[in-house]
């Protein structure tokens, strides 16, 4: 309204307009006077900015205008940009004008300036103290709107003790009840700040001086609490909220179970959902999204989906975020299948996929290898407006590059820069990846180059996926010079990066190069030396491996990382003393190896032909584990290892040691040691067995007849041959190729012995 000529009115305009009383005119036309130009002198020119206005007849004019807030904050405003310096006085006077009309965002704007200071003589607390007497003195309460915007101005400058100060001011020096909506408003921002702990001391020390809080009160409380860890306390508070006439809205009971499922107790979350629900108290949709949420967490998935089905029953509106948190934990777990009949229902209850989901699904068809369906997928939600980010196109792209399809990956790659995508690292580094399992170094280097020349600097991922490649394409002293790169650059090389040349290294067969590269790493890790373990036995070196590793068999990492590779190239060499070390060396470090693992060992030592060492062994895992250990297919193993070398007696031995200790021989046992009599043409033996089983209860399957009747053939007894054939048949069973290849073979062998007689 006041200012420079290009913002200033007539002066019968101004006068008109506001209607002042004529005392008032007056004397602001008197001030005007003094700085009016001699050019302006008809009623229609502009009246020019009052420099010499002093505060006194400012605000009388500020409350002539009291009427028309709006206008006496363009009169203020205009007036300090003219030079005026505003005082506490006149400041009191604007504030008490925008609080009579409620005008929250102008006086918020007003204050702003306060609280930075901005050309301003006097403190705040200054001003707190001229708006509290007037307080007392008239008893003005729409004032203490102030009171909150400053507190409010305080927390959004990230002022916390001011604004805490501010409440306690008002409250112990003036008398006024502490306004529960400031409070809430500096708790709340206190723990979004993770100052919870600040939060409780404020609002220990608000109910001392008599704070009555409501309900977003308590729900910010417990919201502070489960933050800090302190949950028993919450639940305290929920209570408490409960029982007194407060009464607790979906938010309070939400928070308390986001809380719990944030702190992994979700079980609990889970029965206060049911509980809770059962008593019809306000439980909201993003209570139960939330336990969902950490029974995925979890991958307890069928009550997830439990839980889900509940929801629906209860007429909530699922969404996308409910859905893909199932969606997405279906896929880690590996079951697709699951997981895309999720999204489908989702699909058609109209809810739309969001990227989440969609990277999601392409990753775990990327997983298995299942690129064309990917591809497809991907198009599709292409078609469907689905937004799929960079990372949705760098999981496709990586699938692609791996299976091969680079033309394919390269054809994204240009759409995700058509589409306005800046590439990133890892976008680069996938293509990078790509080239290298190809086998194409210099399609790796030059995309490379480019990422470089577009200013990304490399990172640690993307250095190891440079050694990785390097290393397996052949160009070892490419990845050790690959080091003194990354030194320049400022990245720290670790384990991973160390452990990358070691394997390359060992894979084109340079032992002593590896052994020399490990040697000179400064910090030797666990993993180094698991690393070396590895590859000593991928090279062949079992004996070096075995030494490397029971000089660090005290320490359980690097004995859990290696053992088993170990164990197996013991195990091909037959060196029956280092297989028996390796075990004590193994259990003195309290490792439980599974039943698969004792398994797999003996395999390896029954293939060797060497049962000898297989049965030493078996003796010493029987004596140290016992038969919780030695199972029933532990003894097939030993079974079929003795019937491969012909020693039936040393079979049957152990066939009856396991059925005394309890360990009932199932189908595979039985066909075992029935196809070891067939071979050594005991028939008479092998049809006992064959009917021994079926006393049993247990049904024969095609090999266990195919083991008879290959028994038969060979002796050139193919009536009894072609009548177990025909049994088979009557019993359900479908010969297959082999059984047919078997008799006719047989046929064959029989016609040839009547032709020589």
């Amino acid at each position: 309204m006041w200012g420079s000529a290009r913002r200033s009115v007539p002066i019968s305009t101004f006068l008109k307009r506001h209607r002042l009383q004529q005392y008032t005119a007056f004397s602001l036309l008197a001030h005007v006077s003094n700085s009016w130009s001699e050019s302006s002198s008809d009623e229609h020119d502009t009246i020019p900015v009052p420099y010499n206005a002093d505060k006194v007849d400012v605000i009388g004019m500020l409350k002539c205008m009291s009427g028309n807030p709006r206008n006496a904050l363009s009169f203020f405003r205009q007036l300090k940009r003219s030079g005026f310096r505003h005082d506490i006085w006149t400041y009191a006077a604007m504030v008490r004008i925008l609080c009579e009309k409620r005008l929250d965002r102008q006086l918020d704007a007003l204050l702003s300036e306060l609280l930075r200071k901005d050309e301003v003589d006097f403190e705040v607390p200054d001003l707190v103290e001229v708006l509290a007497s007037k307080i007392r003195k008239e008893g003005v309460s729409s004032l203490l709107l102030a009171f909150d915007v400053l507190v409010k101005g305080y927390v959004t400058l990230g002022m916390f003790e001011e604004a805490m100060q501010m409440v306690f001011q008002t409250t112990r020096s003036y008398g006024i009840a502490p306004r529960v909506f400031s409070c809430n408003f500096v708790m709340s921002r206190l723990v979004e700040e993770d100052k919870a702990g600040t939060a409780m001391a404020f609002y220990q020390q608000l109910r001392g001086i008599g704070l009555k809080p409501n309900d977003y009160t308590y729900t910010i409380v417990i919201k502070a609490l489960c933050k800090m860890g302190c949950l028993e306390e919450a639940f305290c508070i929920l209570q408490e909220m409960e029982g007194s006439k407060v009464k607790p809205n979906p938010f309070a009971y939400s928070t308390y179970i986001e809380g719990l499922c944030s702190h992994g107790i979700v079980g609990f979350a889970y029965t206060l959902l049911q509980e809770w629900g059962a008593a019809g108290k306000p439980i909201c949709l993003f209570s139960y999204s939330c336990v969902v949420r950490g029974l995925c967490h979890e991958m307890k998935l069928e009550a997830a989906e439990a839980l889900l089905i509940v929801m629906e029953e209860k007429g909530m509106v699922l969404d996308a975020h409910t859905y893909g948190s199932l969606i997405t934990a279906y896929c880690k777990s590996g079951n697709l299948l699951k997981a895309t009949s999720l999204h489908s229902d989702m699909l058609k209850k109209g809810i739309k996929t969001n990227c989440v989901i969609a990277g999601s699904l392409l990753k775990s068809l990327c997983q298995k290898n299942r690129i064309q369906e990917a591809l497809k997928l991907f198009h599709e939600f292409k078609r469907s407006c689905v937004y799929l980010d960079q990372a949705v196109y760098s999981i496709v792209i990586d699938g692609l590059f791996k299976t091969g399809k680079v033309d394919v990956a390269i054809e994204l790659v240009s759409e995700m820069e058509s589409k306005g995508m800046v590439l990133d690292i890892v976008t680069y580094t996938t293509m990078m990846e790509g080239y290298f399992i190809q086998g194409n170094t210099v399609a790796a280097l030059r995309v490379f180059k480019v990422m470089e020349a577009n200013g990304i600097v490399p990172d640690l991922a993307t250095c190891n996926v440079l050694a990785r490649g390097f290393c397996r394409n052949g160009f070892v002293t490419e990845a050790t010079d690959l080091l003194d790169y990354m030194e320049a650059q400022g990245i720290k090389t670790n384990h991973v990066t160390h452990n990358m040349i070691i394997e390359g290294l060992f894979i084109r067969g340079k032992v002593k190069e590896a052994e020399a590269y490990f040697e000179k790493l400064e910090d030797k890790s666990l993993d180094n030396y698991a690393a070396m373990v590895d590859g000593y036995c991928e090279a062949d070196c079992a004996r070096k491996a075995y030494e490397l590793f029971i000089k660090m068999s005290t320490n359980q990492h690097l004995v859990r990382k290696t053992y088993f590779k170990l164990l197996t190239s013991i195990c091909l060499e037959a060196d029956a003393e280092k297989a028996l070390k390796l075990l004590e060396t193994l259990w003195a470090n309290n490792l439980e190896l599974t039943n698969a693992v004792y398994g797999k060992l003996l395999s390896i030592l029954c293939r060797a032909g060497d049962m000898k060492i297989a049965r030493l062994v078996f003796e010493s895992i029987l004596a140290a584990k016992g038969e919780s250990v030695v199972d029933r297919f532990t003894y097939t193993i030993m079974i079929r290892g003795y019937c491969a070398i012909k020693c039936l007696e040393e079979a049957r031995v152990l066939f009856n040691d396991m059925r005394e200790r309890g360990l009932k021989p199932d189908l595979i046992t039985y066909t075992v040691l029935i196809h070891g009599n067939c071979k050594m043409g005991n028939m008479d033996d092998a049809l006992s067995l064959l009917h021994e089983m079926v006393d049993q209860g247990l049904k024969p399957d095609n090999v266990t007849y195919t083991a008879l009747l290959a028994g038969f053939c060979s002796r050139g007894d193919v009536v009894k041959a072609l009548d177990l054939l025909n049994e088979m048949e009557l019993n359900g069973i479908q010969p297959d190729e082999r059984t047919h290849m078997v008799v006719k073979d047989g046929v064959l062998k029989a016609r040839n012995i009547r032709f020589k007689k």
